[in-house]
């Protein structure tokens, strides 16, 4: 790790230095003093198997960033409109199949959330470590996030929705839940419990956000033994990544979420710097070398699906899927669209070796979006590899084209 090294290391010392600069401060709400006790050691354990099966059921891995951006050009036939994400992390993060969730699966992960926010009635949270009140707080986030953004689903840009406007709160600002007697809203949990308790900019990589900009959401819950390991893996793909960090002229262009948790970076420019120099990778570091200034105002509010907010059962095959059934693997049904075969499979996406998550569909079925991005997936995979996931795509003839 360097400090203080490149033309903006040393301009950012400078000007903590020398500027008056107003300082971040912790969270002194004294609602949340309650979350501030635990036990070192304790050896009680909390248990996800629930969230684990969604999670390994409807998030897609998307691999690493590898920084790759191939332009985006797909387009709606007579509009100069697209409906995708154009921004150049548009490859990037994990996807949600939210497409797949029935109603009765959104309520039961509502009925799950509230569990979560019951368990401290029933066991004394100071009887917990650490690391397992960590893992419990970043589930919380996330179940609430998952079941808010599939409540409103489709919907292509999340930004009014997770932040409101002046006239009503969004998503992170309202109160949506209560432990310990205390109503908590998502911001809460990050700016009054988080940042404060455990006072490392770490946690932040622990919070989904439901769009492409945010740092990623897990294939399996967060736990009190591998909670720091997650967290950990996240930094690096999130500051290593285009929506973390990228340059743009002599700018250090970095996610418009680190100004939500800004209170994790007291001198926000300088610490900032030296938490990105910690987890920057060569490519990265390149970056920051040759930038003199930085920016936190990037975000791409896209959601985090594979149809950009288009559902496919509206009006592109019909698709209907069983996530969470008995049979203990992830299939969709497709029927018969308009111009497609049904007997040819025209797509088959990300299977993976452990059979969890297999599902096809006739290509002519997709937004056009949606086959630009499985074709871009599919180079990038074959520049940099992806083990135990492939991308493949046949063409499917129309049946005009078959009667030709």
């Amino acid at each position: 790790m360097r400090i203080f090294k490149t033309p903006l290391q040393i301009i950012l010392l400078l000007m903590a230095l020398f500027l008056v600069q107003p300082s971040q401060s912790f969270a002194a709400d004294p609602a949340f003093d309650v979350f501030k006790e635990y036990t070192e050691g304790a050896r009680k354990r909390i248990n996800y198997d629930y969230w684990d099966l969604v999670l390994n059921k409807t998030v897609i891995d998307l691999g690493p960033s590898h920084r790759y951006a191939p332009r985006y050009r797909t387009r709606s036939t007579g509009t100069r409109i697209s409906a995708g994400s154009t921004k150049p992390s548009w490859l990037e993060g994990n996807r949600v199949l939210f497409e797949t969730l029935s109603d009765y699966q959104i309520a039961e992960i509502g009925d799950y959330r509230l569990g979560l926010e019951e368990i401290f009635d029933r066991v004394d949270y100071a009887s917990f470590s650490r690391n397992e009140q960590l893992a419990y707080w970043l589930n919380l986030y996330n179940v609430t996030l998952f079941e808010q953004v599939a409540l409103i689903y489709p919907r292509k840009n999340l930004r009014t929705t997770m932040k409101g406007s002046r006239r009503r709160p969004g998503v992170l600002g309202t109160k949506l839940l209560v432990v310990m007697g205390v109503n908590i809203s998502l911001d809460d949990i990050m700016n009054e419990i988080l940042i404060p308790n455990w006072q490392d900019p770490l946690v932040l990589y622990g919070m989904f956000q439901g769009s492409i900009g945010g740092p990623n959401i897990n294939t399996s819950a967060f736990t009190g033994s591998n909670v720091q390991m997650f967290l950990e893996r996240n930094a690096l793909d999130f500051v290593n990544s285009i929506r973390g960090v990228h340059g743009r002229g002599k700018t250090l262009q970095v996610s418009e979420f680190y100004q939500w948790g800004a209170a994790a970076f007291p001198n926000f420019d300088v610490d900032l710097m030296t938490h990105l120099q910690e987890f920057a990778d060569s490519k990265t570091q390149e970056i920051i070398d040759a930038t003199t200034k930085i920016k936190a105002g990037y975000y791409d509010w896209h959601v985090a699906d594979l149809y950009n907010g288009v559902s496919p059962r509206d009006g592109f095959g019909n698709m209907y899927a069983s996530m969470l059934g008995a049979g203990g693997v992830a299939n969709m049904a497709v029927q018969d669209s308009p111009g497609a075969l049904g007997t040819v499979t025209g797509l088959s996406l990300f299977g993976r070796d452990n059979g969890i998550q297999i599902f096809s569909a006739p290509e002519a079925s997709l937004p056009r979006h949606t086959q630009a991005l499985f074709r871009a997936l599919e180079q990038k995979f074959e520049l940099f590899g992806f083990p135990g996931t492939s991308v493949t795509i046949d063409e499917v003839e129309s049946e005009t084209e078959v009667e030709k």
